[in-house]
């Protein structure tokens, strides 16, 4: 744990550890923009009679690439606790251990995202509390997904300002 913690405190200097930052950092800075001016939730989608008709008939199924995504990230994330603490990929180390912790945290909000989406589609002409219900889980959605990156980019941060 003490080489971890060293090979932690020699990437704050490394230009690279920051940057890794600094993009997991607009990633969740754009799901807080989303949560505050989702375009469903504003009122700026008017969806046609097709589209309505399709998020009626949406079931959840994860795609295949969900799977992927949840191994890549799990991957990337056990890759890079275990070069975390070698001088040469350290930086290295350090950005896959975030992405991968990103990839595995935040897609399956991704997904709730999209089917909370499709839910309020379903229910625009119904009006009335359904619609009311399907609009608070799509911005409950969107709060535990900016939550969640914002989070793990104040981690981040932590790591590599105090240690």
């Amino acid at each position: 744990m003490e080489m971890i913690l060293t090979g932690l405190s020699e990437l704050s200097t490394d230009w690279r550890a920051w940057a890794v930052a600094a993009l997991v950092a607009l990633k969740a800075t754009s799901s807080i923009y989303l949560y505050l001016h989702c375009p469903v939730l504003c009122g700026r989608v008017h969806p046609s009679e097709a589209e309505i008709a399709a998020a009626r008939d949406y079931r959840f199924r994860p795609p295949l690439s969900y799977l992927l995504i949840m191994l890549a990230g799990i991957t990337l994330a056990v890759v890079g606790l275990y070069l975390l603490g070698d001088a040469t990929y350290g930086p290295l180390a350090l950005g896959m251990l975030v992405v991968g912790v990103f990839m595995f945290s935040t897609e399956p909000n991704r997904l709730a995202v999209q089917g909370a989406v499709m839910e309020v589609i379903a229910t625009t002409e119904t009006g009335g509390d359904t619609n009311l219900l399907a609009r608070d889980r799509l911005r409950g959605a969107h709060l535990s997904r900016a939550l969640i990156e914002t989070s793990i980019v104040a981690t981040v941060l932590v790591m590599l300002c105090l240690l």
